[in-house]
């Protein structure tokens, strides 16, 4: 029985066969491997895209958070100043006017420097976490560069095709990021 087996597994027609079944599954997996290399090739072909910096700046929650806290500290400090403001134009003795004229500028030059400082700061730190999301975004998508634009002629990049634009998906991603999604 053995040989008879053998003999069947020898003759040239089914070596034919495993020739042509191996022929023909090789061939497939050739097909197979160009066109994963292709398809890939499409998807990571954006290497280089571009970001609206004023829009994804706006639409952070971040920034939107802050812009309403920042709103609100500015008109608790003109609310503290007003009063004094009202309180120096009424009749008082010139030993009360000047303790209130000192707090007074006190208030006001503590107002200036923080209507100052307030937004470079804050805007600091919501630039420094967009750069690090942009960057987990960069490489969760194989990005090699991301251009800042901006709307008007005040950015670097002079041009940049709307395709490789990807404001809107980076916003997407940088509030999740910051919701803690």
């Amino acid at each position: 029985m053995d040989i008879f087996v053998n003999q069947i597994l020898t003759s040239p027609i089914v070596s034919e066969r495993k020739a042509l079944i191996i022929t023909l599954v090789n061939s497939v997996l050739l097909i197979a491997v160009i066109l994963f290399l292709f398809f890939d090739k499409l998807k990571t072909d954006k290497e280089i895209v571009s970001v609206n910096k004023a829009e994804l700046f706006e639409s952070f929650q971040m920034t939107k958070e802050s812009q309403g806290f920042g709103e609100k500290e500015f008109s608790n400090k003109k609310k503290i100043l007003d009063s004094l403001y009202l309180r120096l134009q009424g009749d008082l003795q010139d030993s009360e006017k000047e303790v209130l004229m000192k707090d007074f500028i006190a208030k006001r030059e503590e107002f200036d420097e923080f209507s100052q400082n307030f937004a470079l700061q804050e805007s600091d730190k919501i630039w420094s976490r967009l750069k690090t999301y942009a960057e987990e975004f960069a490489k969760e998508h194989n990005y090699k560069v991301i251009l800042e634009t901006e709307d008007g002629y005040n950015g670097n990049v002079l041009y940049s095709e709307s395709e490789i634009d990807v404001t809107k998906e980076l916003i997407v991603f940088v509030n999740k990021r910051y919701s803690g999604l």
